[in-house]
């Protein structure tokens, strides 16, 4: 009897944690809210800033830019948005005026955000990972001319930035 109580339990106790874990979003998760602010990374002696800010609980907006004498040079116009069931990261950029590239969120958590699209050239991963409250990575990993791939930046939180959209 011992034996199939145990059993029962182990069984409820295993099909709770497969349907906790495999939820369809209702929303952008709040897990990921430690994404919003102003970020920034150094590169080729130019600071490179990516600030975001929550419009509503389904949409997210986001830029990725410099500064020149004090104009704004944006580099990408970047949205997480919820719809149909999922939650999507879409980049476009802004000299080709291209359409934007679909990301799927594959992963959430109060540390990491993981998009995915393998039909995408690179990369075909980006990831969001919390280093502590000040410090991100952004990873961009994917497949060139069959070599795998992978960029990272660190990024600090700016305390002083005022996103502006």
């Amino acid at each position: 009897m011992k034996r199939i109580n145990f059993l029962l339990f182990a069984t409820l106790f295993t099909l709770f944690l497969i349907l906790s874990c495999n939820r369809t979003p209702t929303s952008i998760p709040k897990d990921a809210e430690w994404l919003l602010g102003t970020w920034s990374y150094l590169e080729e002696e130019e600071t490179v800033y990516e600030s975001w800010c929550k419009v509503n609980k389904d949409l997210w907006l986001g830029k990725s830019y410099t500064l020149d004498n004090g104009d704004t040079l944006l580099y990408e116009t970047l949205h997480l948005k919820y719809e149909n069931n999922n939650i999507y990261y879409l980049p476009i950029l802004e000299m080709n005026d291209e359409d934007p590239v679909t990301f799927t969120l594959m992963m959430c958590s109060d540390q990491e955000l993981i998009f995915e699209n393998f039909e995408h050239d690179f990369p075909q991963q980006i990831s969001y990972v919390k280093q502590n409250d000040q410090l991100l990575t952004v990873v961009l990993k994917g497949v060139i001319e069959g070599k795998e791939r992978t960029v990272e930046y660190e990024m600090q939180r700016e305390m002083n930035m005022v996103n502006s959209f």
